[in-house]
């Protein structure tokens, strides 16, 4: 955008692909790609007639088929994401260890205790746990955990449809607002789910906010009557469906 002005110097290494391999045309390339640039494609590559060829060997039935290897050169405007390597212990940052499975993550216990007055009660309160160093995780999947401190954690990474349902569930049981708050929006903002599903999400995770926007989404009886049609609405309370 032009409030976050980035450019990026990079080199291409083209090869287009062609039936006899030593008429494969490649071509090395400098350029700028930069926040306002509109142009795209390499006009002098191959003229399109040629490329469109079936005599020159380059299509392939309705296939063409190019290799591009790209390499940055430099970058300015973008800053790179922190990451957070919670396998190893990071001296004053962490201050207990979580165990999942056969893995060990090492974590600051305040950190933690802000976002979740799960783990506050679990660090602090009156638990056997307050006192222990290294704290065992049950019913967890790691690869989901990591992605949930890495929301809580400055990396702060994005929450995709790939992610968010996993995010979500952890978010719920450790009762981190600021997560679900996250997660609220990125559901108002998706087009990845159906309205039905994203009800189905809001009931199931009480996101009582998600739940006003999705009804209120729904603004005609054309909508309405596919909605009724989902197979998620058999699922939903009569709290919901009324």
């Amino acid at each position: 955008s032009e409030k976050e002005p980035w450019e990026v110097d990079y080199e291409i290494d083209l090869l287009l692909l062609n039936r006899g391999k030593e008429k494969s045309k490649k071509k090395l390339l400098n350029a700028s790609f930069h926040h306002d640039a509109t142009s795209r494609g390499y006009y002098k590559f191959l003229p399109f007639a040629d490329l469109m060829d079936i005599t020159k060997g380059y299509i392939d039935g309705d296939k063409v088929t190019v290799e591009a290897r790209i390499r940055v050169e430099k970058i300015n405007g973008i800053r790179k994401r922190t990451v957070f390597d919670f396998t190893q212990p990071t001296e004053g940052m962490n201050n207990v260890v979580l165990k999942i499975g056969d893995h060990r993550l090492h974590v600051s216990k305040d950190l933690l205790a802000i976002h979740s007055p799960v783990f506050a009660a679990t660090f602090f309160g009156n638990f056997k746990e307050k006192n222990e160093n290294e704290i065992e995780l049950h019913d967890i999947v790691y690869e989901d955990f990591v992605n949930l401190l890495n929301v809580i954690y400055p990396s702060s990474i994005e929450i995709t449809a790939f992610n968010v349902i996993a995010i979500l569930k952890l978010a719920d049981r450790f009762e981190i607002k600021s997560v679900l708050d996250r997660i609220v929006t990125y559901f108002v903002g998706t087009k990845k789910f159906t309205t039905a599903k994203k009800i189905q999400v809001a009931e199931k995770y009480r996101l009582y906010q998600l739940m006003d926007f999705c009804i209120k989404s729904l603004t005609n009886v054309y909508q309405i009557k596919d909605f009724k049609a989902t197979s998620e609405y058999g699922t939903f309370s009569q709290a919901t469906k009324a």
